[in-house]
């Protein structure tokens, strides 16, 4: 059954080709062990945003989360018990669900932060957060992927030019 959506592989979910911004919510999906560190962050987001946001709390969790959820930008952390950022981003990219991904982290080193921003990470932020840094990444990201995504996904003009000739 064709409902005029097109399925879109740079976030694995369905968009459709007449949805506008101004109906649509972006989401994120946030990636911390930290449960209340997650909930805080999460809270923040939604009152300041009209960001949607889904949380996990593991790598694993956050790879189950994305083969059922369109997710605009994630935020994830880089140390994580079941297995680093790094090793779920990776998985993420095999995937090829190309998002945004924000790192989150403790602490920071130059290389590190060179090593994932090589592998296509699109930022990082420190922890502890502040609002207005994230906020401002946020809505960077979620722009990029906006951009990315009417790259992609356009209405099918062909049908137009087809019924003309």
């Amino acid at each position: 059954m064709n409902d005029g959506s097109t399925k879109s592989s740079v976030s694995g979910g369905t968009v459709s080709p007449n949805e506008t911004t101004a109906s649509y919510a972006p989401t994120i999906l946030i990636v911390d062990d930290n449960t209340e560190m997650t909930e805080i962050t999460k809270l923040l987001i939604e009152k300041h945003t009209n960001i949607k946001v889904l949380t996990a709390f593991s790598g694993k969790e956050a790879l189950e989360t994305l083969q059922e959820e369109a997710v605009d930008t994630i935020i994830l952390d880089m140390n994580m018990p079941d297995m680093t950022g790094s090793e779920c981003f990776r998985i993420i990219r095999k995937r090829s669900i190309y998002v945004p991904v924000i790192f989150l982290t403790g602490k920071v080193s130059d290389e590190c932060k060179n090593d994932q921003l090589a592998l296509g990470a699109f930022d990082y932020i420190e922890k502890p957060i502040k609002a207005k840094d994230l906020i401002i990444l946020l809505k960077d990201a979620i722009a990029a992927m906006e951009r990315i995504r009417s790259l992609l996904i356009r209405p099918n003009s062909s049908s137009s030019q087809n019924q003309a000739s």
